[in-house]
């Protein structure tokens, strides 16, 4: 009878502990997923044009809370939602590409590859439900000038092409040392920012956007894929000399003379440029259904990330 009775105190102390600690603490635990919690998703040290493999992912989260929990397709990272509730998505898009040399027409870093937007806010989610994330890769940098950033998508459904948009966040625009107007930042608009265009010559790829490619830019740069195309980057122009920088992963637009163009909701857009006549490169838009929105442009400097609290 004595030990009966120790048995019932002993596992009635562990089943209290083991339900009032993760939500004491707020870590997520996967033995009791109705408790509160916190998950980073970042671009598994992946860079280019092209998203991370599972091989990355597994590496990157391993003795993580995501270690396990994430499943890659084509660069995309599928997590399925642990219980019903509320959750706060916050994303964070890519910075573009930026050359190395010393800016001519502008002054200090302002030609460098600009930075991506951060977009926030609350979704009502339900357990099983499938969030579909590409996180945004950097634009890639060179001599002359760079690639555009990536934009960082999440978006909820059992298959990609059905898939409901919930929250984009913009990557920048490319860079490009004799750039005369400072590129554009990932933008909390939808439809994204561009300089006004000079001359007749040139232009990069455009970013891939929710809902398209990026038109492809002239020799031989082109537009990033869209989120049906699973978000790759665009490619760079053959010229060396140029701004030889894929797009990132996310929609980023190759570059060419001008700077790659960010993807986004709305893809940057192309500007034309000629010679010395060099904008900066267009910023993605980007977009937010949720409620409770905190919506900042320009607020990231590295590869895009998502952390998603409960």
């Amino acid at each position: 009878m004595k030990k009966r009775v120790l048995f019932l105190l002993v596992f009635f102390s562990y089943s209290v502990n083991a339900q009032m600690v993760p939500s004491f603490l707020g870590v997520y635990d996967k033995k009791n997923p109705n408790g509160t919690g916190t998950v980073t998703f970042t671009n598994c040290s992946s860079a280019g044009k092209d998203g991370p493999s599972q091989s990355d992912c597994n590496t990157s989260y391993s003795g993580t809370t995501l270690d396990g929990d994430v499943t890659v397709t084509s660069g995309i990272q599928l997590w399925t939602v642990p219980a019903n509730g509320s959750y706060t998505i916050e994303v964070w898009g890519a910075k573009g590409g930026s050359p190395s040399q010393e800016c001519v027409s502008l002054s200090g870093t302002t030609c460098r590859g600009a930075n991506g937007a951060r977009m926030k806010g609350t979704f009502s989610l339900n357990q099983g439900e499938t969030l579909r994330i590409g996180i945004g890769q950097m634009g890639e940098s060179y001599l002359r000038g760079g690639g555009g950033g990536g934009g960082t998508f999440v978006a909820k459904g059992s298959d990609h092409s059905g898939a409901t948009a919930l929250i984009i966040a913009g990557g920048g625009g490319g860079g490009h040392y004799f750039a005369e107007t400072v590129p554009k930042q990932g933008q909390t608009t939808e439809q994204g920012a561009s300089n006004p265009s000079t001359g007749n010559g040139y232009l990069s790829g455009a970013g891939g956007s929710w809902a398209s490619d990026g038109a492809n830019g002239t020799h031989s740069s082109t537009g990033g894929k869209g989120w049906a195309n699973f978000l790759v980057g665009g490619n760079k122009t053959y010229v060396s000399g140029w701004s030889y920088g894929d797009g990132g992963f996310g929609g980023g637009g190759g570059g060419c003379w001008p700077g790659g163009n960010g993807g986004g909701y709305n893809g940057g857009a192309q500007v034309l440029s000629y010679g010395n006549e060099t904008p900066g490169g267009s910023g993605g838009g980007s977009y937010n259904a949720g409620s409770n929105q905190d919506n900042t442009a320009g607020a990231w400097d590295s590869h895009g990330k998502v952390i998603i609290t409960w």
